[in-house]
């Protein structure tokens, strides 16, 4: 909002799979945020998990995307985007409330304590940011 960017001179992705732009002209450093959130609650193996997505359009269909083999570029074109996730699987799709938020539970397998577990979430034409945790 009200940047004046005048070049892309690079551009790369962090470990959590934030994205940047570097500025041609200014040498500045962008990182790119989605209002499209994922989050969970600490992830417990053999418990219930609570996964929300928020900044999701009203009353639409949004999809829960996991990956344990952390990040990649993997093409949906079922929803017309690009996953930052390596191998995803689906989690699980809910539809999201007035206010673009959706939730769903999940049961973390007791035999997953100690996976890392990268996180995403999506709807036709839009994604959200990658989160990771470790499930205890």
């Amino acid at each position: 909002n009200g940047l004046n960017i005048k070049g892309i001179n690079s551009f790369g992705e962090d470990a959590d799979g934030n994205v940047y732009i570097v500025d041609q002209s200014g040498g500045e450093i962008f990182r790119i945020i989605t209002d499209m959130r994922i989050d969970a609650a600490p992830l417990v193996a053999g418990q219930q998990g609570t996964f929300r997505i928020t900044g999701a359009t009203a009353n639409s269909q949004s999809y829960f995307a996991y990956s344990l083999n952390g990040l990649g570029d993997t093409t949906i074109p079922q929803l017309n985007v690009r996953l930052g996730l390596q191998n995803p699987k689906l989690l699980g799709q809910a539809k999201s409330n007035a206010s673009g938020t959706a939730v769903i539970q999940r049961f973390i397998p007791g035999n997953a304590s100690g996976l890392t577990v990268w996180l995403q979430g999506a709807e036709i034409g839009n994604t959200s940011n990658v989160t990771k945790q470790d499930i205890q």
